[in-house]
């Protein structure tokens, strides 16, 4: 009956394809002869999709065709042979490839980033060929409305002949807490039911590590496996966790497959069908070695301009809000801890800060932009140590994650703040010091070209020059080394501590634009503490590393002055 059922709703859609526009593309493909189109008929439709009575690919077709995008069918069988393979990545363990009923390109199932037989990871490219008869499990939905296809997270059930391996699951055990752990058979019971965007509470669970997908150093982050007894079989997934009590991981030795870990977190089913400790957790044991706990500093601040949060006050404030929730815009006082990543080319940078400037207990900066609001223009602008106050909003992202919300800015580095009367920007090779409380003037300017002095290669005595209207001085300052003129490079090189005085004329200086030296590594354009002084009508330049020697060198070819107002 259900054969003539599946056969009486496939001549309905022959009848409609054959009377419909000739110009209106048909589903599964029909090949051109002789400049008309040969209508390639669906096989009958059999089998009810469970394990013992698996759809064949028409059935498949006919019932996922019909879903909207969006839709999700429960877990299905479906038996086929491999006609197409797009991709076995046997970094990601998982292959895409298509499944159809007679073994051609004709009316294919897709089957999305599945896993191999029983579930395992794929690790060699030619454990499936062209031509496999195959039973696939998992879920299915219609991409976008025309795109038929296993979800991720299918697997092999039966590959030519050879069945899955079934392998059942512990038994479940712990409570989820911290002195009482689930194991990963109890964890995937709690999470295996959920629906797509719920979320667990924050829970324990023990396991053994099965496998290790990445560990990013850059990220401070690892996505790994963990099982009850080690096996690819009945894994949790880790996803970007941190390493021992949330700090970041700096080596990917740090954890090996085999390793007996405890993982707390919040956990869910991502798109309903992979079981996942969510972004934000981390390792609380580690082949017995239990992380350090360290308490929040007293809570200190008022999270306004003149009295910021300290770290432990934000975090407070923060860690109890739900996903979506946001502050107003707050200050926060903290030590940089660890930097994610430093974007020139965005303008922007990740990183973490904490009361004493160890990865205990961290707020994340996220995408925040420099003082001022100003883009980052080089990745030397923060380092770890540097003493900030952030301002932006923030929120607890995904409810596990306290974070400085993108778009955040620096309100001072090292006691240095945005109210300083003078801007610096950086583009290239070219730094620009601006005066906020003048006006530049578009008529009254000068400009300097240093190889153009007369000095001698490595003059270090006497770097001045007396332009129409100000003068122009290179001094030690507190450095250890004197700046000095070098006919290779056309220019004066400014070490740690040296000044550069532009000024002392009638005129005030309103900006001062300097030209570096560039090379095929980037720019010698100063250190992240290049800072300037003004009082008036001279401005003070300084190449102020944190000490008397080191940092980046400053080499100046060309000063470019802009006075504020005319003679």
């Amino acid at each position: 009956m259900k054969k003539i059922l599946y056969s009486v709703m496939m001549l309905a859609i022959a009848a409609f394809t054959l009377t419909s526009c000739e110009d209106v593309p048909a589903p599964y493909g029909f090949p051109e002869e002789s400049g008309k189109k040969e209508v390639i008929p669906i096989g009958d439709p059999e089998g009810t999709g469970v394990q013992e009575d698996p759809y064949n690919v028409a059935a498949a077709l006919t019932r996922i065709s019909a879903m909207k995008d969006g839709e999700m069918t429960e877990e299905i069988y479906v038996k086929g042979i491999i006609s197409t393979i797009s991709e076995v990545s046997v970094e990601n363990g998982n292959a895409t490839y298509f499944i159809s009923d007679d073994g051609t390109t004709n009316h294919e199932l897709q089957v999305y980033r599945g896993r191999y037989l029983g579930g395992a990871k794929f690790n060699d490219e030619k454990q499936i060929s062209v031509g496999d008869e195959i039973i696939v499990k998992g879920k299915c939905k219609n991409f976008k409305g025309n795109t038929p296809e296993f979800d991720t997270g299918s697997e092999i059930y039966m590959l030519n002949g050879v069945m899955a391996e079934v392998v059942p699951m512990a038994d479940p055990k712990g409570t989820g807490v911290k002195g009482d752990p689930y194991n990963v058979a109890a964890a995937l019971n709690l999470i295996k039911p959920m629906p797509d965007g719920q979320m667990t509470d924050e829970i324990y669970v023990e396991g053994i590590i099965s496998s290790i997908s990445e560990v990013s150093v850059e990220n401070g982050n690892a996505t790994y496996f963990i099982s009850d007894d080690g096996s690819p079989s009945n894994e949790l997934e880790v996803y970007r966790g941190r390493y021992l009590g949330g700090k970041a991981f700096t080596s990917k030795d740090q954890i090996t497959v085999g390793d007996k870990v405890i993982v707390k977190g919040k956990c869910k089913n991502f798109k309903g069908n992979t079981p996942e400790f969510d972004a934000g957790n981390e390792l609380y044991m580690l082949n017995d070695v239990v992380a350090e706990e360290k308490p929040l500093a007293d809570p200190t601040g008022t999270g306004v301009q003149n009295d910021p949060y300290n770290v432990s006050a934000a975090l407070t404030l923060i860690k109890p809000m739900k996903d979506g929730e946001m502050t107003d815009e707050i200050y926060v006082k903290g030590i940089i801890s660890t930097i994610s990543e430093v974007s020139v080319q965005n303008g922007n940078a990740t990183y973490f800060i904490s009361d004493d400037g160890t990865t205990d207990n961290e707020l994340q900066v996220y995408r925040g932009l420099f003082i001022d609001g100003e883009k980052f223009t080089s990745e030397d602008q923060i380092k770890v140590g540097d003493v900030v106050v952030v301002k932006g909003k923030c929120k607890n992202f995904k409810g596990n994650t306290p974070e400085f919300d993108a778009g955040s800015s620096i309100y001072s580095l090292n006691g240095k703040t945005e109210d300083q009367s003078i801007k610096k920007t950086v583009e290239g090779n070219v730094i620009t010091f601006t005066d906020k409380s003048l006006t530049p003037s578009a008529t009254f300017f000068d400009e300097v070209i240093l190889s153009r002095q007369g000095w001698e290669d490595k003059q270090a005595d006497g770097l001045e020059v007396w332009t129409n209207m100000a003068k122009v001085t290179f001094e030690k300052g507190e450095g250890s080394t004197t700046p000095k003129y070098y006919d290779s490079t056309n220019g004066v090189r400014m070490y740690a501590k040296n000044v550069l005085k532009v000024g002392g004329g009638n005129l005030k200086v309103a900006k001062v634009v300097l030209t570096c030296e560039q090379n095929d590594n980037g720019t010698y354009t100063g250190n992240s503490q290049l800072n300037a002084t003004a009082d008036g009508t001279m401005m003070t330049i300084c190449n102020d590393f944190t000490t008397a020697s080191g940092g980046t060198q400053l080499r100046v070819q060309k000063i470019e002055i802009y006075y504020a107002s005319e003679p």
